[in-house]
C-alpha cells in the first residue's frame, strides 16, 4: 500500500494525508463524436459544481487539445505525431481543484471520453479507477 501512495505523490505531488478526493466523470469524446460543444459544456458544469462546494479550479490537462502540425513536411514526423495523438487519446483528462480557503487537499476529477456507439473508453476508465483507489482518502467508485 505504501508504494501506491508514493505513486500518487510522484504523479500529483500529493499524499493521502493531504486529503485527496477523486472522481471519474464521462464526457462526450470530441474527437470521435460531433459533440465537442457538449464536451466543453460538460467540463464547465463540472467546474461550476466543484465551485459550488467550495473547491477552486487549479489546473487541467485534456487529451483532446493537441493536433498535428499542418506545416510539417516530413511524412515520417507527421506519422509519428498522429501516432502520439492516438496514444494520448487513450489517456483520460484531469481537472484539478484545491480548497478555496487554501487548506491542504485536492479534488482530482478524471475526465474520460465516451461515444454514443462505443461507450466509455475502457483503457482510460480502468487506469483512472485504479489511480483513484490508490490516491483517495475514501477510495470508492460510484456510478449514478
Amino acid at each position: 500500500m505504501q508504494t501506491a501512495f508514493k505513486a500518487c505523490n510522484s504523479s500529483f505531488g500529493l499524499s493521502k494525508a493531504d486529503g485527496v478526493e477523486c472522481l471519474l466523470a464521462t464526457v462526450p469524446d470530441p474527437f470521435h463524436t460531433r459533440l465537442a460543444l457538449l464536451t466543453d459544456q460538460t467540463i464547465e458544469a463540472i467546474r461550476k459544481s466543484a465551485a459550488a462546494t467550495e473547491w477552486e479550479f487549479a489546473t487541467q490537462w485534456l487529451p483532446w487539445n493537441d493536433t498535428v502540425d499542418p506545416a510539417e513536411a516530413d511524412p515520417a514526423k507527421r506519422a509519428q505525431e498522429r501516432s502520439d495523438i492516438r496514444d494520448q487519446e487513450k489517456q483520460p483528462g484531469v481537472v484539478v481543484f484545491r480548497h478555496a480557503d487554501w487548506r491542504p487537499g485536492a479534488l482530482l476529477i478524471f475526465v474520460v471520453g465516451e461515444t454514443p456507439t462505443a461507450g466509455v473508453n475502457p483503457i482510460s476508465f480502468k487506469s483512472r479507477a485504479l489511480t483513484c483507489r490508490r490516491c483517495a482518502i475514501r477510495p470508492r467508485i460510484r456510478i449514478k
